[in-house]
């Protein structure tokens, strides 16, 4: 019977495997060196958002919903250690919760942040039609969603 000998046949499947790792070690090393920046960002990010808070009370609502269009403008307080950015406001009336966003003008971004200790007036023109009574408002910074948040009833 003719074959290769085993000790030829170690040597080939040894050589096939250095040459297979050495195809997919370069993709491993990027994938992998990928992934933990990526970890690394979120969680500098979510220890920043610890330490974030905004503020405001019923008197720092301003707002109209008889006028067209309608408005609410809300000034608010960054009490937090961290900047805060990309809000959203939900403004319920008459048991109705709508999510909206501050006009551009007013609308912080990751590049023009509310800097710790800063205050804003975040302008909201409601294109649709509303009327009701105003019952609660809430702002929520969406880079620090679960910590940069506040509701506030109005009487």
């Amino acid at each position: 019977m003719k074959g290769i000998s085993p000790f030829i046949a170690a040597i080939l499947l040894m050589a096939f495997v250095v040459a297979v790792g050495s195809i997919v070690s370069p993709w491993f090393i990027s994938f992998t060196k990928s992934k933990s920046s990526d970890v690394e960002h979120k969680s500098e990010g979510q220890i920043d958002c610890i330490f974030s808070s905004l503020d405001f009370s019923s008197s720092d609502i301003d707002y109209s919903l008889t006028t067209s269009p309608d408005w609410v403008n809300i000034t608010l307080d960054n009490t937090g250690s961290t900047e805060l950015y990309d809000f959203e406001i939900t403004i319920t009336v008459s048991d109705e919760a709508k999510i909206y966003s501050p006009t551009d003008a007013t609308q912080k971004t990751f590049s023009d942040s509310l800097e710790s200790g800063g205050r804003t007036i975040l302008v909201t023109n409601i294109t649709e039609d509303i009327s009701g009574t105003l019952q609660k408002v809430r702002v929520v910074a969406k880079n620090c969603p679960r910590e940069a948040k506040k509701e506030v009833e109005l009487s």
